[in-house]
C-alpha cells in the first residue's frame, strides 16, 4: 500500500448505483468519452482513485490575488487524509509540471518520460522538448506535447502498471519522451500479436517486429523500445556475457529461397548482470525497456538468414516478468466462458 499525502490528480471515478465506474474530470475540462464533470450534489464524498479504491476529494483551489500574479493551488482531485493507495496504483507515475490541471486535455493520448540515467546516456539529449524551471518542475517547450498529460517511469515495471491501470485508448495514442527523441506508442511497444481462436489456440502475428526490422534498416540508429522477450534460461554467450534469446519470427523467402528469421536477443552485462539474469531464469514472458540495433547474419550451417534485434541490459529496472496473454484475458485463473479477445495495446 502506498500511503499518498499531497499527490493530485486531474481525474477521480465515481460508482454510480447500478455498480458502474464513471470517470469524473475537473470542471472545465475537454470530456473524454463516457466521462462526466464533476457535480458537488453528485460526486462529494463519494469519490475513488482513477486506478485503485483509495478515497479522494474534489479541491475547488483558490483565485488569483487581484493586481498580483501569484495565486494559490488550481482545481484539483486530492487523495483524503491518511488514505492508502494500491501498491500498483498509477498516480505516483502522474509527473507534477506545476501546472493547471485543467490545462491537460484527458482526450489526448499521455505524455510518458522516461526517467532511467542509464538509457539517458545512449541517446542525444540536445534540443529537448523539454526544459527544467528553477524550481525543478518540466516546462514543455513543444505545444503539441504540452497539453498531453504527463507521466514520469523509470522502468519497465512502471509501463507494466500503466498497462494494467491506465486507459488502454489513450495509452494506444502515447508519445514517449526521451532526451531529445519522441516515440509513438506503436512504434516504442513491440509485442508478439495474440488473440483467441475458436480452437482455443494462440495464434501469432508478428506486425510490430517487422515494422521495426524496416526502421532499422532504413535508419541505421538504435531506436528506443519495449520490447517483449518469450524466453527460456539465459545461455552463455559471446565475450563472457549472458544472452538470451526470444522466440524466433519467420519472415518468408528472398527471391533465392533463402528463408528469412527475425531473432529478438538480450545481451545481460555491467556489475549488476547477476541480479538481471535470477529475473530472467524463470521460463516465462518478459518486457525489455532500452534501445535495440539490427544486425543481419546468415547462419552458415542452415542457410537462413537471421535479423538480430539486440538489446543490452545492465540495470534490472530494465527487465520485468510480463504475461501479456494474462493481461489481454486470454489466460485465466479460473474456468470461464470463452470470447473473442485481443490485448489492445
Amino acid at each position: 500500500m502506498l500511503f499518498t499525502a499531497g499527490l493530485t490528480m486531474p481525474e477521480a471515478r465515481f460508482i454510480d448505483p447500478e455498480g458502474r465506474s464513471v470517470r469524473v474530470q475537473l470542471p472545465g475540462t475537454r470530456l473524454q468519452a463516457g466521462a462526466v464533470h464533476y457535480d458537488k450534489d453528485q460526486h462529494k464524498d463519494k469519490l475513488v482513485c482513477i486506478c485503485c479504491e483509495a478515497p479522494v476529494h474534489f479541491r475547488v483551489g483558490a483565485q488569483t490575488i487581484s493586481g498580483d500574479n501569484l495565486r494559490g493551488p488550481r482545481p484539483h482531485f486530492a487523495s483524503n487524509r491518511r488514505a492508502a493507495h494500491a501498491a500498483d496504483c498509477t498516480v505516483p507515475l502522474r509527473l507534477d509540471e506545476g501546472r493547471d490541471p485543467t490545462e491537460y486535455d484527458l482526450t489526448l493520448g499521455y505524455r510518458i518520460h522516461i526517467n532511467t540515467g542509464q538509457l539517458k546516456e545512449q541517446f542525444d539529449v540536445k534540443a529537448r522538448p523539454y526544459a527544467r524551471r528553477p524550481d525543478r518542475k518540466i516546462m514543455i517547450n513543444d505545444p503539441a506535447l504540452a497539453a498531453r498529460e504527463p507521466f514520469s517511469v523509470r522502468g519497465a515495471a512502471d509501463f507494466l502498471r500503466i498497462m494494467r491501470k491506465d486507459n488502454k485508448e489513450r495509452l494506444r495514442k502515447a508519445v514517449i519522451v526521451n532526451g531529445s527523441a519522441q516515440i509513438d506508442w506503436k512504434d516504442f511497444f513491440v509485442r508478439y500479436a495474440y488473440h483467441q481462436e475458436k480452437q482455443k489456440q494462440f495464434v501469432r502475428s508478428e506486425p510490430r517486429f517487422h515494422h521495426l526490422v524496416k526502421q532499422l534498416e532504413k535508419f541505421g540508429s538504435p531506436q528506443l523500445v519495449l520490447m517483449e522477450f518469450d524466453l527460456t534460461k539465459p545461455q552463455p554467450g559471446k565475450r563472457q556475457t549472458l544472452c538470451a534469446q526470444s522466440s524466433r519470427i519467420y519472415i518468408g523467402q528472398d527471391d533465392k529461397k533463402v528463408s528469412h528469421f527475425i531473432v529478438p536477443r538480450l545481451y545481460i552485462e555491467g556489475p549488476k548482470q547477476a541480479e538481471i539474469a535470477r529475473i530472467l531464469a524463470d521460463k516465462d514472458r518478459f518486457m525489455v525497456l532500452g534501445p535495440v540495433r539490427l544486425r543481419t547474419e546468415m547462419d552458415v550451417a542452415t542457410g537462413e538468414v537471421c535479423h538480430y534485434l539486440n538489446m543490452v541490459a545492465r540495470d534490472p529496472a530494465q527487465v520485468t516478468k510480463a504475461d501479456l496473454p494474462r493481461l489481454a484475458g486470454l489466460v485465466k485463473d479460473k474456468p470461464t466462458k470463452t470470447r473473442q479477445l485481443t490485448l489492445e495495446i
